[in-house]
């Protein structure tokens, strides 16, 4: 048997040389794999594209060498979401979240406990709602907002069990009834009690 550079090879060393080969393809074939899917992750994480398809652009609004925003946008450019660190403490106080170009919710930390705990949403550029998280995460408030961004109603989990107890209905902006516990009691436009419904 001739080799390629065209000595000769008898048998058993042509396998031999076959079976070093497989044994070597073996373990090149997943080793080879792995190389390419860590290229390609790497290569996401370089260039700043997570797997989402969204970049991330990080300033310093304010030069002290401390990074206080950062923006994600997709890969046309748009932006997705947007985060700011008010007190320059390293931590995000304030996460704005966009769709299509427009504004869809904010959370803020207002107590710079590092927990997220105020959410207002947004539709077609105005405020719907507004919700209070407690520390651990859960709504104990909401407010909703009519077309011209005056209360509707506030909801509010006092005992933090899980659901409302107390309801507060509004007229223009005016409150105008409430239920605490199920009894509704009317109110005057001063805000006073009238009367209580059972």
């Amino acid at each position: 048997m001739l080799t390629e550079s065209g000595n000769r090879v008898n048998g058993s060393e042509y396998q031999l040389k076959i079976k070093q080969i497989n044994r070597l393809s073996r373990w090149m074939c997943p080793v080879l794999w792995l190389l390419v899917c860590l290229v390609i992750i790497i290569g996401g994480v370089g260039t700043g594209i997570s797997s989402a398809g969204q970049r991330s652009l990080k300033r310093d609004t304010n030069n002290d060498n401390v990074i206080d925003q950062i923006a994600y946008v997709d890969l046309d450019g748009n932006l997705i979401r947007l985060e700011n660190d008010k007190n320059a403490d390293g931590h995000m106080e304030s996460v704005q979240y966009y769709e299509n170009g427009h504004l869809i919710r904010t959370e803020k930390d207002t107590n710079d406990d590092r927990a997220l705990d105020i959410r207002n949403n947004f539709a077609k550029g105005r405020r719907i709602s507004q919700e209070k998280m407690n520390p651990k995460g859960h709504v104990i408030y909401v407010i909703l907002f009519d077309e011209n961004e005056k209360i509707l109603e506030i909801k509010k989990d006092t005992d933090q069990n899980g659901s409302f107890d107390r309801i507060f209905y509004y007229t223009s902006g005016m409150l105008s009834s409430s239920t605490i516990d199920g009894p509704v009691t009317e109110m005057s436009m001063s805000g006073k009690p009238l009367k209580v419904i059972r």
